[in-house]
């Protein structure tokens, strides 16, 4: 019987420079063709993956740390922020001058000054112009693409904030109950940033819901 194999895809399916390794679309490819199932799992969200991944072939993926799942061409989950926690994120970081940006299914969207502030620590500090056009397409695409945060939001699921001058553990107070906070995974964005999510949704919760739904044994 065939495995179900769930690959992150920075720093595993992606390489630390943005390349995707030609072998590993081809391991990826080969195991699909000997039976087993291979599944995207990322906290990425599903506007900030691009062709390169995605064109590789996957049996389903779960993005947005697992806010939402997908089977063959079949939706399983797709959790969006409520209006009145897209409020107090803006209400709190705001007045504090931290930017932020939600991450959608259908796109990114930041506070004003967050383009020109992810161009500096991402692309600037890149002095090769090929390894530097690798990532403006490829895992920093949506910077280019990121619109404004300017109002009524709908269809995001997480959020990312980044320089705040505040404890994580003041974040994760203030938004008790309503989102569960980690230090960022993006290590480009600095130490003084998180990635918020609506409490129980995360990867492993994807993974579940992908295993019920195609009668994959866990063992």
């Amino acid at each position: 019987m065939g495995r179900a194999v769930f690959l992150d895809v920075d720093g595993t399916l992606v390489a630390e420079d943005g390349r995707v390794p030609e072998s590993a679309s081809r391991a990826v490819r080969e195991a699909r063709a000997n039976g087993h199932r291979v599944f995207l799992s990322t906290g990425r969200c599903l506007a900030q993956l691009w062709p390169d991944v995605l064109d590789i072939g996957f049996d389903g993926l779960i993005a947005g740390a697992g806010s939402y799942v997908q089977a063959g061409d079949e939706v399983l989950v797709r959790h969006t922020l409520p209006a009145e926690a897209i409020r107090r994120v803006r209400e709190f970081f705001g007045p504090r001058g931290v930017e932020f940006y939600f991450e959608g299914h259908d796109g990114v969207y930041g506070t004003p000054r967050l383009r020109e502030r992810l161009h500096r620590l991402v692309f600037d500090v890149v002095d090769d112009p090929e390894a530097q056009a690798v990532l403006v397409r490829g895992p920093f695409a949506y910077v280019a693409a990121m619109r404004m945060d300017t109002g009524q939001l709908e269809g995001v699921s997480k959020v990312m904030y980044m320089d705040a001058d505040l404890p994580i553990e003041a974040v994760r107070a203030e938004f008790a109950g309503v989102f569960d906070v980690v230090p960022s995974s993006v290590s480009r964005f600095g130490a003084r940033g998180g990635e918020m999510s609506l409490p129980g949704v995360h990867k492993a919760a994807g993974v579940e819901v992908l295993c019920d739904h195609l009668g994959i044994d866990r063992e």
